[in-house]
C-alpha cells in the first residue's frame, strides 16, 4: 500500500486472509516483490516483510511458475483491466485463485501490478474427491459450492475496495438503509463506535438530514440504473447532534442489486477554510471601504486650506506686483497649489475607479487637442527639468470616443512620469498613429528605466521605481494606476516597456478609433466680467471667504461675505444677491439647509447658487442637485471657473 494510505485500509491489507501484494516486472524477465502482506509471507515460509524487494526466483519460483505469472501480468497490462486465473504448482499440491491488475509505473520506471490470491487447494481437492467419489453426499457439495461463492464475493469486494481510495468507507443495504460494515475513518466522521455499528444502530438513512432525502433518492435511482453514482456533497447527522459535511460516492457490489459500498470524504476542514476565506474577504472589503472613506475625508480636509491660498495667488496676480521676484514666487505658489490639487484629485480618482464610481462624460474628441491640454498641464514640470519634448501627433485625424478631461489626465500623468524619472536635460517623445481600428499613443523617455522585476507591478497602486539621484519627484505612486484604470474605462489598454535600468522607458496606450463627427461650433463666451453681480460668499473658513470675496470684487462684482448659515440667510434678505457661493460643511446650519431655505423664499428660485466643497464624487454632486444648487465646484475653487459661471449668468 502507498505510504499515504489510510491506516485502517493499510491494516486491512496487512491482516487480510487472502494473499495480496504489489510487484514490478523487471527488464530481465523476473518479478520483483515490492510489498506483500502477511498471508503472502506465510505462503513463502518467511517472516512478515522479508519478501520486500526480493525477486520471485530468489523466493523459489520455478521457470514454469514464473512464465505463468508473467503471462497474466502482461495480459492485464495490455487490456488495462484485472485478469483472473487459477494457478497450480508443478505437483498440483497447491492451487491459487488469483486476480492481477495494473497499477501504473513505479518510481523506478517499471510497471507495477497488484495481485490478490486465495488458496483454493482445499476446494480443488474437494472437487477431485468429488470426481472420484460421485456418491458424496449432496450436503457436502452444497458446503463446497457455498464456500466457493463466499470466496468469490470476498475477492470481488476486495477489488472494489482497492479500486477506490477515499478516506472513509461503509457497506450497506438499500432495502433497509442498514450500514453493515464501516472503517474507523467513517465512524469517526459520524461519531459512532464499532460496537454501536455491530448492534445495528447505524443507518445511512437515519444519518441523512431531511433536506438531503430527495437528493439521496435521486442518487439511489442512479445507482440502480448505472450501478454507481459520482461524488456529491451532503451532510450526515453525527451521534452528538452536530452535522458533518461530506463528499459521498457509491457503487453496488457486482453480485448484488441491494448491497454496495460508499466512500466518504470529510469536508469539515474544507468548509472551515471556505468560511475563513469568506471572513477574510469581508475584512478586506471593510478595510477597502474604510480606506476609500479615509481618502475622501483626507482630500476634503486638505482641499480646504488650498482654497484661500489659491485665491490669494489670484489676488496678487490681479493686483500685479511690480517686484519681479515677488511675481516669480507668486507663480511658484500657484504651480504648487495646482500640483497639490491634482494629486488630491488623482488619489480620489483611483479610489473611484476601484469602486466603479467614476463616470465618464463621453464625446467624440480630437486626440491632438487632448494631448495639447495634457502638454499644457505637464509643461511646468518638463521645463523645470530642462527636458526636450518632441511631439508627433496629426491634428484632426485621430478621434476617440471618450472623456476629454480624463484622457488629458492620462497623457499628463504619463508625461509627468517621464519628466520625474528622467535626469535634467533628458528627451521625452510623444507620438500618436493609427493602426487599423486603434489609435496608438507612445510616451518614451531616456530616463532611469524600469527594472525587469518592476514591470509586472508598475501599474499597481503605490508602486514606484527608485527616483533618479538627486531628485525628490517620487510622488504618491498612484499616477500609473490611475492611467491604467482610466484607459480601461475607455475600452483601451496600456503597457510598459523598458530595456532595464538606465535604458529609458516607453508607455503605450491603445484606444479604439472612431470617425470624426461634425460638431457645431461652440458659441463665444461673453468677455469675463461683462456681467456684474451681487455675490454672496458663505464659508465658515474666514480665510477662504475673505480671499474669494476680495477676488470677486477685483472682477468688478459687488460682494458680501457671511461666515455661517444664519448670517447667510440674513444677508440674502438684506443684500438681495444674484449669485451665492455657498460652502456645504458649516456648523449649526449646513449649506444644504441654507440652500433649501433660500429656495423656499420669494425670488429664491432666481438666484444662482453654487456649492463649494471638498467632496466631488458623483453621489456628492447628485446630493447638491437634489438640494437645489445650480452648480457644484470642488475646492480649491478655480477662479476662472467662477468667472465663467458669473459671465454666463445674466446679472439680475
Amino acid at each position: 500500500m502507498a505510504n499515504g494510505a489510510d491506516p485502517a485500509v493499510a491494516e486491512a491489507f496487512e491482516l487480510a486472509p487472502a494473499m495480496m501484494g504489489i510487484v514490478e516486472l523487471t527488464d530481465d524477465g523476473d518479478i520483483l516483490h515490492v510489498r506483500d502482506n502477511r498471508a503472502t509471507c506465510a505462503f513463502f515460509g518467511v517472516q512478515p516483510g522479508e519478501t520486500m524487494n526480493r525477486r520471485a526466483t530468489a523466493l523459489g519460483a520455478t521457470a514454469e511458475a514464473l512464465d505463468v505469472w508473467l503471462r497474466h501480468y502482461r495480459a492485464s497490462a495490455a487490456s488495462g483491466r484485472p485478469v483472473r486465473f487459477e494457478y497450480a504448482d508443478s505437483g498440483g499440491d497447491t492451487w491459487l485463485q488469483v486476480v492481477v491488475g495494473p497499477m501504473g509505473v513505479g518510481p523506478t520506471g517499471q510497471r507495477r501490478f497488484m495481485y490478490v490470491a486465495d488458496d483454493i487447494t482445499a476446494r480443488k481437492r474437494a472437487e477431485r474427491l468429488a470426481a472420484e467419489a460421485e456418491a458424496r453426499a449432496a450436503t457436502e457439495q452444497h458446503v463446497a459450492e457455498q464456500a466457493h461463492q463466499d470466496l468469490r464475493r470476498r475477492t470481488q469486494r476486495l477489488e472494489t475496495m482497492f479500486r477506490e481510495n477515499l478516506v472513509g468507507n461503509m457497506t450497506w443495504r438499500l432495502r433497509d438503509g442498514q450500514v453493515t460494515s464501516a472503517n474507523d475513518a467513517f465512524l469517526d466522521i459520524v461519531k459512532y463506535t464499532q460496537a454501536e455499528l455491530a448492534a445495528g444502530r447505524v443507518s445511512w438513512r437515519e444519518l441523512t438530514p431531511p433536506q438531503y432525502l430527495e437528493s439521496d433518492r435521486e442518487k439511489v435511482d442512479e445507482l440502480l440504473r448505472t450501478r454507481r453514482h459520482p461524488p456529491y456533497e451532503k451532510e450526515y447527522l453525527r451521534s452528538d447532534g452536530t452535522r458533518a459535511p461530506v463528499l459521498v460516492s457509491s457503487a453496488l457490489f457486482p453480485d448484488s442489486d441491494d448491497e454496495g459500498i460508499s466512500y466518504v470524504v470529510d469536508l469539515t476542514p474544507v468548509k472551515a477554510a471556505e468560511r475563513r476565506i469568506r471572513d477574510l474577504l469581508d475584512e478586506v472589503t471593510a478595510a477597502s471601504r474604510a480606506k476609500d472613506e479615509f481618502i475622501a475625508t483626507l482630500a476634503h480636509e486638505l482641499r480646504n486650506p488650498l482654497a484661500p491660498i489659491r485665491n490669494a495667488v489670484q489676488i496678487l496676480r490681479a493686483r500685479g506686483p511690480t517686484d519681479e521676484s515677488l511675481g516669480r514666487q507668486r507663480d511658484v505658489i500657484d504651480r504648487q497649489v495646482q500640483q497639490m490639487a491634482r494629486l488630491l484629485e488623482d488619489l480620489l480618482d483611483v479610489s473611484r475607479i476601484s469602486r466603479a464610481k467614476l463616470e465618464l462624460r463621453r464625446e467624440v474628441v480630437d486626440l491632438g487637442a487632448v494631448i495639447e491640454a495634457a502638454i499644457e498641464t505637464s509643461r511646468p514640470l518638463i521645463e523645470a527639468a530642462h527636458h526636450e519634448l518632441r511631439v508627433e501627433v496629426p491634428r484632426g485625424e485621430l478621434c476617440i470616443d471618450g472623456d476629454p478631461v480624463r484622457l488629458a489626465q492620462v497623457f499628463a500623468n504619463l508625461l509627468n512620469n517621464a519628466a520625474k524619472y528622467t535626469r535634467d536635460g533628458g528627451l521625452i517623445a510623444l507620438t500618436a498613429r493609427l493602426e487599423g481600428p486603434q489609435v496608438v499613443v507612445s510616451v518614451r523617455d531616456n530616463g532611469i528605466g524600469i527594472a525587469p522585476e518592476m514591470l509586472p507591478t508598475v501599474f499597481d497602486m503605490f508602486a514606484q521605481a527608485e527616483p533618479a539621484v538627486g531628485r525628490a519627484q517620487g510622488g504618491l505612486g498612484i499616477g500609473l494606476s490611475l492611467v491604467k484604470g482610466l484607459v480601461e474605462l475607455h475600452g483601451g489598454t496600456v503597457r510598459a516597456h523598458s530595456e532595464g535600468p538606465q535604458r529609458g522607458s516607453e508607455f503605450t496606450v491603445i484606444l479604439p478609433f472612431v470617425a470624426a463627427a461634425r460638431r457645431a461650433p461652440r458659441p463665444e463666451a461673453d468677455p469675463l466680467g461683462a456681467s456684474r453681480h451681487r455675490v454672496l460668499v458663505v464659508d465658515d473658513n474666514a480665510d477662504n471667504a475673505d480671499s474669494l470675496g476680495e477676488l470677486l470684487q477685483l472682477m468688478g462684482n459687488e460682494v458680501r461675505v457671511a461666515y455661517d448659515g444664519e448670517a447667510a440667510l440674513a444677508a440674502v434678505a438684506e443684500f438681495r444677491p444674484t449669485a451665492i457661493l455657498l460652502d456645504l460643511g458649516m456648523p449649526r446650519m449646513n449649506g444644504y439647509d441654507v440652500c433649501r431655505r433660500i429656495r423656499e423664499r420669494t425670488g429664491g428660485g432666481q438666484i444662482l447658487i453654487v456649492a463649494m466643497t471638498g467632496w466631488g464624487q458623483p453621489e456628492d454632486r447628485r446630493r447638491t442637485e437634489i438640494a437645489g444648487f445650480d452648480r457644484h465646484l470642488v475646492k480649491p475653487v478655480d477662479p476662472e471657473a467662477v468667472m465663467k459661471l458669473l459671465a454666463d449668468q445674466p446679472a439680475r
